[in-house]
């Protein structure tokens, strides 16, 4: 199954003409997840071809805006082009009441529903998203603030050989 890591900005804080602010998109046959979600992100998904629309979840590590402030306009240009499947958005605890809060993106004026998942301070592994397929896990990291690390895992299909790396199959 192709699977394809697509980092869309890798820039420190602030952005410079050829890094832009955090975001890495994931694509697995047709499938497309988020991982942070810096401001720009939208005109990064244009670029590299992605479709915002074919989103089934968004990772946000932590609150420092570099990873989170482009957010709010992506929800918006979904609500925009009529989405109405629903969205899994995972994060710190408190990100349900930033997105809620804000003009224009509560459920009912959006018109898609959002599925939360937050994590807070005190927590140390969970099983974040999952399909048939894979599974997206999160534990937290050391950061200046409470951020979460998320793992994205293939399900190991039966009949698939795998590479060990050490020179046999496993």
């Amino acid at each position: 199954m192709d699977l394809f890591v697509i980092p869309l900005g890798t820039a420190s804080a602030v952005p410079t003409r050829m890094r832009h602010l955090s975001s890495l998109a994931l694509w697995r046959a047709g499938r497309l997840l988020l991982f942070d979600c810096g401001e720009g992100t939208q005109y990064r998904l244009l670029a590299a071809e992605l479709k915002a629309p074919r989103l089934e979840a968004i990772f946000i590590t932590h609150f420092h805006g570099d990873h989170f402030f482009g957010l709010f306009g992506l929800l918006a240009t979904l609500a925009m082009l009529n989405r109405t499947e629903p969205l899994v958005v995972v994060g710190p605890e408190g990100i349900e009441r930033l997105i809620e809060s804000m003009p224009g993106l509560s459920e009912t004026e959006r018109g898609f529903p959002i599925r939360y998942v937050e994590l807070g301070e005190g927590f140390e592994h969970a099983v974040v998203f999952e399909t048939a397929d894979y599974v997206v896990t999160a534990r937290p990291v050391e950061h200046r603030v409470f951020t979460v690390g998320y793992r994205f895992e293939e399900r190991t299909r039966r009949g698939v050989c795998m590479w060990s790396g050490r020179g046999r199959l496993e």
